[in-house]
């Protein structure tokens, strides 16, 4: 038999409702609701507890009845106080019932949580208009687009939590009711409250700063209500902020959000149980490439010993800089920078590495490996997209860029290694926060391919015509975090110009070279770091000027490769990328390397920078339709490029196949 919606009770003068387990749903939504008018019809009912559930996943907005406006807007026209007590985390619809209610009362930890806005969507239950009037813009603004729980000593401070409980919850909201009761108290509701709009200025301050920094789709929409919450009476606020949350949940952008965090969600609940765990590691590095990562491993727990070439340190040295950084901005305290500093040790010998559960050997920025000593265990590279797979490394982890929390990290299970293996490294991975997909063809890269075509079709366009600063603001435009030659002078160009040395007698004569990289290296242009690249990088402008030099040896490549310049537009460069990085991803697929479209959405929104609130090439390649995507690659090829726009088998077998992403079938 189904648990109850809502149980209820009456304990004298208070009423309990207690939500079910998990979202609220229609059927809990209906039976808080005919509870609520229960209630009301009770004239010994004085006032009432409301026990919300902590509950983990996403909530998906619905359009079901009863509507959570109106639910919350009943709870608030309540006659008697209701009293809310957050079991835990209020998420989402359950956050909107507790800014309903009139009194809060939760323990120590997260509070309250506004998840939306990783969906491009608003909740919609009027938490535009009570946060504000209660806490102020400030604080609502950063709730409401940061997507990071408020904790409850924060949510006292700012007036959305009337009391912190040390002892049982329940219990104690109960108490908190009966005062209310015996006191005759009316309810407070947010909607009278104004004690977060007195000051007008800072609150147009806080609307004004939180547009300058609005980033994610939806967060305009969002600021906008939170401002019509001072200019708007209560009801037309929330009718104004209702509108807005119909239209974000019917938006493209999230659709294509839903999609994205729907990867994530598989990607988290993807770690293995059960694998050993990876107590120590010991790394080498020959530069700081490694710093990133060794700071995530001594941040989840993980003993670790450094070698690296004399003089320098730099993977020590930068180690030691970012964590006194951390204390500094606040981030850590003293003691916890000390407690990772104990896990760390700088070891010059070979016996020490022998001790470790796991040996991580770095790849330079330009592609070369420390000499690794003896060891004993397992062994995994760390190396870029583009970098050679040779035998002998073991597992290869690829990164598209510098570690971050929250990055795809792409795992090449070592050919003679044991699952076992693959699953102790995958958990390591994911206990650092970082998003492993694992390939399933050894010696071969699907983050690495997707890097290649989106390089390749950029350096086309930089050969047709294009400047390396028009592509990158189209793209940058576009919403990649990143344009294609701002992300090589940041990485340096030696390294893949070496790369593509190493690589020369694998290369078919028959493929488009385009010459622009190797005659920058050759000029002495190495990247950022050496003053200028593709672009020129004087002193206090990190970001580069448009480089004549640049454009004197781009008329020199064009000239060699008998190309005519032509002026191409914004829509025409990101239509090129998107067309590469799908024809990429369609390969991946093909070949087997991945098997989930999703996958490769994933790897190029948190590998290569692709826009997030586009949803990923696959994605796009979807919304084009098989068809129209097969039509548009054969025009390319037939006019510009048979070689690199092919269309692949398998969209043949998509378009056979017709529908969505599911008509792209996993690779035997």
């Amino acid at each position: 038999m189904a648990a109850r919606p809502v149980e209820v009770e009456r304990i004298g003068s208070v009423g309990l409702l207690a939500l079910a387990p998990g979202w609220p749903g229609p059927r809990v939504r209906a039976g808080l609701m005919a509870a609520l008018d229960a209630f009301e019809e009770d004239a010994e009912v004085k006032a009432a507890v409301l026990l919300l559930p902590e509950v983990a996943g996403r909530w998906r907005p619905e359009a079901t009845l009863p509507a959570l406006p109106d639910l919350c807007g009943s709870l608030e026209s309540c006659r008697f106080p209701v009293v809310a007590a957050l079991a835990g985390c209020a998420r989402g619809p359950l956050a909107e019932l507790a800014l309903a209610a009139h009194f809060r009362l939760a323990a120590d930890g997260p509070c309250l949580e506004f998840p939306g806005i990783a969906t491009g969507t608003l909740e919609g239950g009027g938490a535009t208009q009570r946060l504000p009037r209660i806490a102020g813009a400030a604080v609502s603004l950063n709730l409401l687009l940061g997507g990071a729980p408020l904790s409850a000593e924060a949510a006292k401070e700012a007036g959305l939590l009337d009391g912190l409980v040390r002892g049982d919850l329940v219990e104690t909201a109960l108490a908190l009711a009966e005062r209310l009761a015996e006191g005759g108290v009316a309810p407070l509701r947010a909607r009278d409250r104004r004690e977060g709009q007195a000051d007008r200025d800072a609150y147009h301050a806080a609307i004004f700063a939180a547009r300058e920094r609005a980033e994610q789709p939806g967060s305009d929409r969002i600021i906008e209500c939170v401002e019509a919450a001072l200019l708007l009476p209560f009801e037309a606020g929330v009718g104004f902020e209702r509108a807005a949350a119909d239209a974000l949940r019917n938006s493209d952008e999230a659709r294509a959000l839903h999609h994205v965090v729907t990867a994530e969600e598989r990607s988290a609940a993807a770690r293995p149980a059960g694998a050993p765990e990876t107590a120590t590691v010991s790394l080498e590095a020959d530069d700081a490439a490694g710093a990133d990562l060794a700071l995530a491993l001594l941040e989840a727990g993980v003993a670790l010993r450094v070698r690296e070439p004399e003089p320098g340190r730099a993977v020590l040295s930068r180690i030691g800089r970012a964590l006194s950084d951390a204390v500094g901005e606040g981030r850590i305290g003293e003691a916890e920078r000390r407690a990772r500093l104990a896990l760390l040790r700088s070891d010059g010998g070979a016996a020490g590495f022998a001790r470790s559960d796991l040996h991580l050997r770095v790849a330079s920025g330009d592609g070369r490996l420390p000499r690794s000593t003896a060891r004993r265990g397992a062994l995994a590279t760390v190396i870029a997209p583009h970098d050679p797979v040779q035998a002998g490394d073991g597992a290869r982890i690829v990164l598209g860029r510098p570690f971050r929390v929250g990055d795809v990290a792409e795992l090449l299970p070592d050919p003679q290694g044991s699952a076992t293996e693959t699953e102790s490294l995958a958990a390591l991975l994911h206990r650092v926060g970082a998003r492993p997909l694992i390939c399933r063809r050894p010696g071969r890269s699907a983050l690495g391919r997707l890097v290649e075509r989106f390089r390749a079709a950029a350096e086309h366009l930089l050969e047709d015509g294009a400047s390396p600063s028009e592509i990158d603001a189209a793209i940058e435009a576009a919403g990649f975090s990143l344009g294609p030659f701002r992300s090589l002078d940041r990485e340096g160009l030696l390294g893949p110009v070496r790369r593509r040395q190493q690589a020369a007698h694998t290369r078919d004569p028959r493929d488009r070279y385009v010459t622009v990289l190797d005659r920058l290296v050759a000029a002495g242009r190495l990247g950022q770091a050496s003053g200028k690249g593709f672009y020129d990088y004087p002193a206090a402008i990190p970001e580069g000027l448009p480089s004549g030099e640049v454009e004197q040896l781009l008329n020199e490549a064009r000239r060699h490769a008998g190309t005519v310049p032509q002026r191409i537009s914004a829509e025409r460069i990101v239509e090129r990328i998107d067309l590469a990085l799908a024809l990429a991803g369609l390969e991946v697929i093909g070949d087997g390397l991945l098997r989930d479209p999703a996958e490769v959405d994933l790897a190029a929104v948190h590998g290569l920078g692709f826009p997030r609130h586009r949803g990923g090439p696959m994605y796009q390649a979807g919304l084009i339709g098989w068809s129209e995507l097969r039509r548009r690659l054969g025009v390319l090829a037939a006019r510009e490029d048979a070689r690199f726009w092919a269309p692949p088998a398998i969209l043949d077998e998509a378009v056979a196949r017709g529908g969505g992403l599911s008509a792209l079938a996993p690779a035997a």
